[in-house]
């Protein structure tokens, strides 16, 4: 029960979301298609690859180029701590309402849930001069507190000109809120919260120092 009312409030979420993409095409001078695909599979990282390998619902948001959502090496804030753990926007989506409407940010969306390999539905984000840098996160679930993030420009600062597609690989991170070190780990807060790391140790470096690439979010422009 308790899950069909979260599928249902995630639901209500994303048509409301998808009714506000309707006029991006009026609303923004650039305005990108975004698409999460996941290579994550039982071939791409074998060690302990878990049942119901899947990625949490992505947020994304064109923001300054000099703005950053986290900063490897200081602590993550509270809903990013909270998507990398559980996979709840809630927090998140707060937090980027507040990046926007200082005038850091221009435009956020979410999207959806999905089994990995795999790919999210394709959603519409808007872009403007000096809003050309995107960056988006997602839960890689499960897992303790861990998740992926890509940031990329989509405008070449040479000519000015906007790219007409690009994919931008993921980067897998350790939130630093969880001492977990597997995928079915009990939950086990820290003490204090740690610096976002790179994830360098795990089933999911296969031994190696980091992380075998996990996917690549794709930005195809519509406008």
């Amino acid at each position: 029960m308790i899950r069909m009312k979260e599928s249902l409030m995630i639901g209500l979420f994303l048509l409301s979301l998808n009714a506000c993409t309707k006029d991006r095409i009026d609303r923004f001078s650039v305005v990108y298609e975004v698409e999460f695909v996941s290579t994550w599979s039982a071939s791409t990282h074998p060690t302990d690859f878990p049942s119901g390998a899947h990625f949490s619902p992505f947020v994304a948001v064109s923001h300054l180029s000099s703005s950053r959502l986290f900063i490897e090496g200081l602590s993550a804030s509270e809903g990013l701590r909270n998507i990398a753990e559980t996979g709840n926007t809630d927090k998140i989506n707060e937090e980027l309402e507040f990046f926007v409407n200082t005038g850091e940010g221009l435009d956020v969306i979410q999207g959806n849930s999905f089994d990995s390999p795999g790919n999210s539905s394709k959603i519409q984000l808007g872009l403007r001069e000096g809003y050309h840098y995107v960056t988006a996160v997602s839960m890689i679930a499960p897992s303790p507190d861990w998740f992926v993030s890509a940031t990329t420009s989509l405008q070449d600062q040479t000519d000015g000109l906007w790219y007409d597609e690009v994919s931008s690989y993921v980067i897998s991170y350790d939130a630093g809120s969880d001492e977990g070190i597997s995928f079915s780990s009990a939950n086990s807060p820290l003490d204090s919260i740690e610096p976002v790391t790179y994830l360098s140790e795990g089933p999911l470096t296969e031994g190696l120092d980091s992380v075998v690439n996990m996917g690549y979010f794709k930005f195809t422009r519509i406008k």
